[in-house]
């Protein structure tokens, strides 16, 4: 039999870092075990959908390396759940509400006061056919819940272990809105087994809606996939991702300069508990990939982990992956002398620009030794040769150790920290350098 894994996004945003981690360990897994990398799109929210979130998709599934075998859109396969809706109306598996909200709020409401669980209580079940006629004749349409069976829901979870649900512990489900628009708990299954799913790695928030989905799957005669649970990534403040939180989309992080194999290691790193080895290669990854050894401890999102081994990886790639990096994000047409000597004097990507302004650029640097100043200038030799200068100033000056190379460095740069002075001055220039120097 052939494994098949899928990644499900709905496009009403661009995907966050948690979307990606749902998308990248279903790859890493798919890899793993030799499966099929499934694109659904789930699109049947038209009023939120838009196509330049669908297009975002696509950009940030290849930005991190994923490719995928089939895409299907749900928006296409409308008469397939019918089909299935109707299968299930027949089986009795399905039955018809005409409760308006304000009247399902109100028995909510009523639940809670009376300290139940806010459980569906199945009226509609019990209605005669008059009161349906007389609730269509007043305009009422019919939405549809799911029946569940009062029996227990067992599964062995991958991450979270054996997991038991009491059937009459869950609400009966809807399925099919008023407006006969379906929701995402009965599309799905119909999906995974058409498209023969066998293995689903998503969030714990979904945990509930398995156990649902799990009788789907035997209500409609399929083979139940193999599911994985893992704890949604979380701010500071404890609260999930969202798609209007754009600063941690991946089109944000990519223009910010994150290299999308730092993404790749960050998120497979989490729930692996403290793990400081960095993989070069997305391969390495994936061939370390081990689903069975992540925990369902909390996922918090630390940005500055992320930043670190996203500075390692920069600093590992050839220059000609950095140059066109730099040049699409920054604009910079950098070469690779200036890339080779800046990259370990870096704290983030954006401090390429900040020395490509030192070594190119107009600075503004402050000297108190004038007197150092003016030897440097009196010594510096039509051809630069940093050895013979630097003999020369410290002969004169008299100075040496951080007396001498503190304020030469200021000069030349206008910070006090960075490469080795020999590679500096021959990136800056000679007529650059004397500039700077008269400037003081």
């Amino acid at each position: 039999m052939k494994y098949k894994v899928r990644f499900a996004p709905s496009p009403t945003g661009y995907l966050h870092l948690g979307n990606a981690r749902m998308a990248t360990l279903n790859y890493f897994l798919a890899k793993k075990i030799d499966a099929d990398y499934i694109l659904r799109i789930d699109d049947t929210d038209i009023g939120r959908v838009k196509q330049e979130y669908i297009d975002g998709v696509h950009e940030d599934l290849k930005w991190l390396g994923i490719g995928w075998v089939h895409e299907f859109k749900q928006s296409d396969r409308l008469a397939i759940y019918n089909e299935f809706l109707e299968k299930l109306k027949k089986e009795n598996l399905v039955y018809a509400c005409y409760e308006t909200a304000e009247e399902l709020a109100y028995k909510k409401k009523l639940q809670i006061a009376m300290k139940k669980p806010p459980i569906y209580d199945r009226a509609m079940l019990k209605i005669t056919d008059a009161e349906k006629a007389k609730f269509e004749a007043e305009g009422r349409r019919p939405y549809y819940r799911l029946k569940i069976d009062y029996s227990d829901i067992a599964w062995k979870d991958l991450i979270k272990g054996d997991l038991n649900f009491k059937g009459e512990h869950i609400s009966d489900p809807v399925v099919v809105r008023e407006d006969g628009s379906f929701l995402y708990i009965l599309t799905s299954v119909i999906d995974d087994i058409d498209a023969g799913i066998t293995h689903i790695i998503r969030g714990e928030d979904h945990v509930v809606n398995t156990a649902v989905q799990i009788q789907m799957f035997q209500y409609l005669g399929a083979a139940v996939p193999i599911f994985a649970h893992l704890p949604l990534i979380t701010n500071n403040e404890g609260e999930g991702f969202s798609k209007r939180d754009g600063a941690l989309s991946l089109r944000n992080l990519r223009a910010k300069g994150i290299h999308p194999v730092a993404i790749n290691n960050y998120l497979f790193m989490l729930g692996l508990g403290e793990r400081d080895k960095v993989y070069i290669q997305t391969d390495d990854i994936i061939a370390d990939f081990d689903l069975e050894k992540y925990n369902s401890a909390a996922a918090k999102f630390d940005e500055e982990k992320l930043l670190k081994i996203n500075l390692y990886i920069l600093q590992t790639r050839c220059f000609e992956e950095m140059h066109a990096m730099i040049l699409r994000l920054l604009n910079l047409d950098v070469n690779e002398n200036f890339w080779e000597i800046i990259k370990h004097n870096i704290t983030g990507f954006q401090d390429i620009a900040t020395w490509y302004n030192i070594v190119y650029g107009d600075i503004n640097a402050h000297v108190e030794n004038k007197e150092l100043i003016k030897i440097a200038l009196e010594t510096m030799p039509e051809v630069l040769d940093w050895d013979s200068w630097i003999a020369d100033i410290k002969a004169k000056s008299g100075l040496k150790g951080k007396e001498l190379f503190h304020p030469l460095r200021l000069a030349f740069s206008g910070v006090e920290n960075g490469p080795d002075f020999k590679s500096l001055i021959a990136l800056i220039g000679r007529n650059k350098l004397q500039e700077r120097l008269k400037s003081l």
